[in-house]
Order: structure tokens, then C-alpha cells, then sequence
């Protein structure tokens, strides 16, 4: 009954490494390889970009951990080498799985096409607030053209510095000027943009912003109707 509880425990830390410590090891690769289906679904058919669809992957987080607790009670234990042995299995399977995630959120814009990015100023307010999460498409513009008013992020500068605006005409009336897109915020009186800094080329284009994740204020509190949601 240790064993088992102990189980229960890991799983809660790695889904599968519950099923790991009974010797269940065909299961908990099962378990890993529906995790990595859903997320790849989720991202390549690029529904990420739709709240509805991350509650229902976050309910099918939760779905697969609770598969894996409860297989942790109902599953014969199928132990066959000594408890250390099995103990050091288990702690090795979740320092990989939690490797393989590190290692995918820090590529997630090569292989996801998706990345995320903090917005530190009011300069696109009331669009983007200051310390929300937003939600970028990296692969939105291998099949479409930038346009005006799409929102996005941008390396800027010599340091690569990240700053987040929405492209508009140049004052003459262009979309391009020389190459250059023309970048502002929607916050004009308290916006670092392309009137100070000038255009920049489409090449520096991180992403675009598609939706919202979720908000904290200087308090760590959660932001009121700050989360899931799309922008336009």
C-alpha cells in the first residue's frame, strides 16, 4: 500500500512516473506519448490561438494525470528488480520528461510556432496591458504577408531588445517605406516607436500576437478579465 501511495506521488509531479515506480513501464510511455500527441495537435493545427481549445487541453492535462493516479490504485504493481532499483528508475524518468519539457519550451518557436512574451509597458495599452502574457504565432508569416494593424513583437536595436507594437502606414501613406515597416503603439503619448526610432525590416519580426494568456499586477494577483483572450 506504500508503494502505491508513493506511486500516487510521483505521478503528481510527472504523469507516468507513478507507473514507473510499480514497473508499469509500457504504460507510462503511453502515458508520455499521449501527453506529447495532444500538445503537437494542439500547436500544429495551430488551435493554441483559440481559448476554447486551451480549456480543453488543460482539461486534458488534468485528464492524463488523473489516468495516472488512478491506474497507480488499480493496476497490479509488476515489480521485478529491488524498490531502490525502481525508486532510481522513477527519479530518472521524471528528470527526463521534465528535460524534453524545458528543452520544448525553450525551441517551442522552431517546432510549436509559438512563443511567449511579457509586456513590460503601457506603450500598447488598451490593447495589451502592462504584466500580461501574450501568446505569439513565429510561423504566421511563412504563408501570409504583414499587414496594417497586426500586432507584434520585434527585435529592436543593437541588443535584439524585444518591444511589441502594431504596424501602421508611414505618414506618407505606405505600408513599406525603402523596405522599412513602421511601427507604433497604440498608447501614442507614451510609446518608444518607429517616430523615434524609425522603420525596421520585416526580418526582425519575432511574431504576431494572437491572444492573451493571463495577467499579474505588481502584487503577483491575477488581472481581472486579463486572460484567454484573442486580440485584434
Amino acid at each position: 500500500m506504500l508503494s502505491r501511495v508513493i506511486a500516487i506521488f510521483f505521478s503528481l509531479i510527472a504523469p507516468g512516473a507513478g507507473q514507473v515506480l510499480l514497473g508499469q513501464w509500457r504504460i507510462a510511455c503511453l502515458i508520455q506519448v499521449f501527453l506529447m500527441i495532444g500538445t503537437l495537435t494542439l500547436c500544429w493545427l495551430r488551435l493554441v490561438f483559440t481559448p476554447i481549445y486551451i480549456q480543453f487541453f488543460l482539461g486534458y492535462i488534468f485528464l492524463i494525470y488523473t489516468i495516472s493516479i488512478t491506474l497507480c490504485l488499480t493496476k497490479k504493481s509488476l515489480m521485478t528488480t529491488k524498490p531502490v532499483h525502481q525508486l532510481i528508475y522513477t527519479c530518472i524518468f521524471i528528470i527526463l520528461s521534465y528535460s524534453a519539457l524545458i528543452t520544448g519550451f525553450i525551441t517551442k518557436h522552431h517546432w510549436l510556432g509559438i512563443h511567449i512574451y511579457f509586456v513590460p509597458s503601457m506603450s500598447m495599452y488598451p490593447t495589451l496591458k502592462p504584466g500580461q502574457f501574450i501568446l505569439l504565432d513565429t510561423w504566421v508569416y511563412q504563408s501570409q504577408q504583414l499587414k496594417v494593424n497586426d500586432v507584434v513583437v520585434f527585435q529592436h536595436g543593437n541588443t535584439h531588445q524585444w518591444l511589441v507594437k502594431r504596424i501602421t502606414q508611414w505618414p506618407n501613406g505606405k505600408l513599406l517605406n525603402n523596405g522599412l515597416l513602421f511601427m507604433q503603439g497604440d498608447n501614442q503619448n507614451n510609446s518608444h516607436d518607429s517616430r523615434s526610432f524609425g522603420g525596421i525590416k520585416s526580418k526582425q519580426v519575432v511574431g504576431q500576437v494572437k491572444l492573451v494568456l493571463l495577467g499579474i499586477d505588481y502584487r503577483h494577483h491575477l488581472l481581472t478579465n486579463s486572460y484567454l483572450h484573442e486580440i485584434h
